[in-house]
């Protein structure tokens, strides 16, 4: 679990440093093309969020998201960097990466209670088109 924070974590600083040319604070995109940024690197992290949700329970790897979160806070928001982390995601208009992993958890376990998964009809599925 914490291999994949820390990798993803790591892509999207390289995509935060490719971007900070883009995105100054003078000038630069308008607000709703920062957003749009923002949320294709939130998308880079979010990727599997319902598998290590868990891991956010250690501060280690909560801590780090939450950097990141901040550095895009402030990104969206032609912010400077002493900007808090709770100022730099409130306005940037992000929700906290943690909350949305435990949200997308639950979501993927209600999904999983519903629709059970049948091994044994999709093993016989199989064999019938392998047979046809």
């Amino acid at each position: 679990m914490g291999d994949h924070i820390t990798s993803a974590c790591l892509k999207v600083q390289l995509v935060i440093k490719a971007l900070s040319i883009l995105l100054t604070n003078l000038r630069g995109p308008s607000a709703s093309k920062r957003r749009v940024l923002t949320m294709a690197m939130q998308s880079i992290v979010m990727y599997g969020a319902p598998v290590w949700a868990e891991a956010m329970k250690i501060k280690k790897f909560q801590r780090r998201i939450i950097q990141l979160q901040r550095i895009m806070g402030i990104r969206t928001c032609s912010g400077y960097r002493t900007i808090s982390v709770d100022a730099a995601i409130l306005l940037g208009g992000l929700a906290p990466l943690h909350l949305l992993a435990a949200e997308s958890k639950l979501l993927f376990e209600k999904k999983l209670a519903r629709n059970p998964p049948d091994v044994l009809r999709r093993k016989q599925a199989r064999r019938d088109t392998l047979i046809k």
